[in-house]
C-alpha cells in the first residue's frame, strides 16, 4: 500500500467512527429526552389527581396564592407611586405643554422653524423647547466662550 491509500483509508475510517459517534449522541439524547417527558407527564398527573380528590388541599392553595400575588401587586403599586411622587415636579406640566411659535421672538420663532423643518417634526413642541433654552444659550456665561 502506497501511503496515498493509507491516507484515504484513514480519513475513511475517522469518518465512520464520526458519524457512528454523532448518531450515538442524538440516539442518547432522543432516549434521555423521551424519559424526561415520560417523568414531566407522570408527575402532572400525580398532582392532578392529588388535588382533585382533595378540595381543601386546592382551595388552601388557591388563597394562598391569591393572597401572595395581591401583597407583590399592593407592595408594587406602592413602590412605584412613591417613585412617581417623589421625581415629580410641580411646574412640569406647565413646561411639558406645546407653545404656539406666534408667541416667541422673531429668533427665536426663526430657530425653531429652522429646526422643525430639519426634523420634520411639528414646531409647536420644537417652539417649547427653543422657549425653555434660549434664556441658558443667550447667558453671559455662554457668549463668553
Amino acid at each position: 500500500m502506497t501511503t496515498r491509500q493509507d491516507l484515504t483509508t484513514f480519513a475513511a475510517l475517522v469518518r465512520d467512527s464520526a458519524s457512528l459517534f454523532v448518531k450515538d449522541i442524538g440516539n442518547g439524547l432522543l432516549v434521555v429526552s423521551h424519559n424526561t417527558l415520560a417523568l414531566v407527564g407522570l408527575a402532572v398527573v400525580s398532582v392532578l389527581l392529588v388535588f382533585t380528590s382533595q378540595a381543601g388541599l386546592r382551595e388552601k392553595l388557591e388563597f394562598a396564592t391569591l393572597g401572595w400575588l395581591n401583597a407583590r401587586h399592593e407592595a408594587r403599586a406602592e413602590a412605584e407611586g412613591n417613585t412617581l411622587l417623589a421625581t415629580a415636579e410641580p411646574d412640569a406640566i406647565a413646561r411639558a405643554t406645546a407653545t404656539d411659535p406666534r408667541e416667541l421672538s422673531r429668533q427665536q420663532a426663526a430657530v425653531a422653524h429652522w429646526l422643525a423643518r430639519r426634523y420634520s417634526v411639528a414646531p409647536e413642541p420644537v417652539s417649547r423647547l427653543v422657549q425653555e433654552a434660549w434664556p441658558w444659550a443667550t447667558a453671559p456665561r455662554w457668549s463668553q466662550r
